[in-house]
């Protein structure tokens, strides 16, 4: 992983295979991930705008690890969003057949 320690997200010059799918996950409603790394007093919370840009950073309290959060999915569409909430149930069962 390029990603050793949370200040190395400045330095990173490309995304990745993982990175790419957080930038369009930040396009499709709103992106948190929270992430501490061992050896770290406390984790960090970053919020992403719709454009993949850092928009707020903060100190959190958590366990070791990442935890990549979508909410709002689909707001930006709305007509996306309403066939998902439409279809929500068959939805679901597509996305954990993955």
């Amino acid at each position: 992983s390029k990603i050793a320690a949370v200040d190395d997200l400045a330095r990173v010059g490309t995304l990745g295979f993982r990175g790419e799918a957080l930038a369009s996950l930040s396009a499709l409603g709103s992106l948190r991930v929270e992430t501490r790394a061992r050896g770290e007093a406390a984790g960090e919370r970053l919020d992403f705008g719709a454009d993949g840009a850092l928009v707020a950073r903060e100190a959190t309290a958590r366990g070791v690890g990442t935890c990549v959060e979508v909410s709002n999915l689909f707001a930006p569409f709305p007509v996306r969003r309403r066939e998902l909430e439409a279809r929500g149930r068959a939805e679901l069962r597509k996305a954990l057949a993955l």
